[in-house]
């Protein structure tokens, strides 16, 4: 194999073509209306083979969140977990994992006005946490959403102080939740800020929301390059006749993407625009979501050269939830495929990617009370990462007869080139003689789906 021609070189390994979804599954049943949250507030997150579900149902009187998970890549799931014993109504979670950590903020009633709270899980959700105001109660708070980047945890919501217009907080944790700092404000004009979300990739944090200074409603964005500790200053995203809302924004390296719904006539439009660095340039504006189409609330999600977004469209007389997916960054779109496709509403969709596999959830009244539902596409995040290799060194692969050893402490998952988890390995020698020969990778199990894997060949 030839020696790379710069310092460090990343292969990426494709894995096989463009998959199928498969079946819808039902994650919830009873009486009560059970509820995803909106675009900005994601419901679903994942890392490695096990997904997490939050979202809000009303079979206790009042609306309380629920949590359920699986440890199997969404092929089984365990019992309804509720996480919220409050007064009244707990709405609106949103989820974030990484490791063994898993995340939630959501609104619920304070003592004079609606606040954001959180809590969290040290062990992939098997036990949690008491809640934590992370709000002042100074007013109405609404719409929160939460991102990670190693141990920092960073909340935004939108907030109602003193009579005030709404305006963007923000207020984030450097020891995965364990304490937080104060609470600062992002937006600070006369207009109206809201519906913010909030990306982060390392410790570059990108920061969107709808703001209405102008006279109607525009997308604003604002980066943080130090994890939040400063905030340079915002910029204006979009200038439209009608007016934006409902953005989600999602984060790979120095790639930034963003999906927002666009006011207009006769058909609101889900559009996207990206940024190859950092947010610094943005490119033009497309449109997603096809003609003839209202189209609402859409998710987005990215991994390495892979977009996925999803949104609810209304067509034939009903919703349904639609998705997308780009290959190359967004320089091209496939088609538009329909997740779900019957008389009844579909809405709130979130998207969720880890190793190769793609993970939506909506909320869904065809059996005649809005549930959960779930799909789940086994191979639609095609590509595997491998460590950088140093110039001057050859790149090889390792190669592997009847055993392989895994160094140090650490557990470690064995995939396959689409990203699948073969096997778990233990510290010291694994017995690989019944995994078929072929190429495979290595990724430390505590890596949060983010460490790069190193490549090795199994032979007989």
């Amino acid at each position: 194999m030839p020696r790379p021609s710069t310092a460090l070189l990343t292969i990426l390994v494709v894995g096989i073509a463009y998959g199928q979804w498969q079946p819808l599954l039902r994650l919830t049943d009873n009486e009560g209306v059970s509820q995803t949250s909106s675009n900005n507030a994601r419901s679903v997150a994942a890392v490695d083979d096990v997904v997490h579900v939050v979202w809000y149902d009303y079979r206790d009187g009042n609306a309380e969140l629920y949590y359920k998970r699986s440890v199997d890549a969404g092929a089984n799931w365990t019992p309804d977990i509720r996480l919220t014993i409050s007064q009244g109504h707990s709405l609106c979670p949103s989820v974030a994992a990484i490791d063994s950590f898993v995340h939630v903020v959501w609104v619920e009633p304070g003592s004079r006005f609606p606040m954001v709270c959180y809590k969290r899980s040290s062990d992939r959700g098997e036990d949690w946490s008491i809640d934590t105001k992370l709000a002042s109660d100074l007013g109405a708070a609404i719409r929160p959403c939460i991102a990670l980047s190693d141990s920092f945890v960073h909340v935004v919501w939108a907030e109602f102080r003193s009579g005030q217009m709404p305006e963007i907080y923000y207020r984030r944790s450097t020891n995965r939740g364990a304490s937080w700092g104060g609470a600062a404000r992002m937006s600070a004009d006369t207009g109206a800020s809201s519906l913010p979300s909030i990306a982060a990739w390392g410790a570059n944090l990108h920061l969107v929301w709808v703001d209405d200074r102008s006279g109607k409603p525009e997308l604003y964005y604002r980066p943080s390059t130090n994890n939040g500790s400063s905030w340079p200053g915002e910029r204006r995203l979009t200038d439209v006749p009608y007016g934006t809302y409902n953005p989600c924004i999602a984060a790979y390296g120095s790639y930034i993407h963003v999906v927002w719904e666009c006011a207009g006539t006769p058909y609101s439009e889900i559009l996207h625009k990206h940024s190859s660095d950092n947010g610094n340039r943005w490119g033009i504006e497309e449109r997603l979501s096809d003609a003839e189409c209202h189209a609402h609330d859409p998710s987005v999600a990215v991994w390495g050269e892979n977009v996925h977004a999803a949104w609810e469209g209304y067509r034939d007389g009903h919703f349904d939830i639609y998705y997308r997916r780009s290959p190359d960054r967004a320089r091209t779109w496939e088609p538009t495929e329909r997740l779900i496709a019957d008389f009844a509403r579909s809405d709130d969709v979130s998207v969720a990617l880890a190793g190769a596999l793609v993970h939506a959830v909506w909320t869904d009244e065809q059996d005649g009370n809005p549930e959960v539902y779930y799909r789940r596409n086994p191979t639609g995040n095609p590509g595997v990462e491998e460590k950088p290799a140093v110039l001057g060194r050859q790149f090889r692969a390792t190669v592997i007869r009847g055993a392989l050893r895994q160094p140090g402490r650490d557990r470690a998952d064995l995939l396959d080139i689409t990203g699948r988890r073969v096997m778990s390995l233990q510290p010291g020698p694994n017995d690989i003689r019944y995994v078929g020969p072929g190429v495979y990778f290595i990724r430390p199990a505590n890596s949060g789906g983010r460490a790069a894997v190193t490549k090795v060949v199994i032979q007989r």
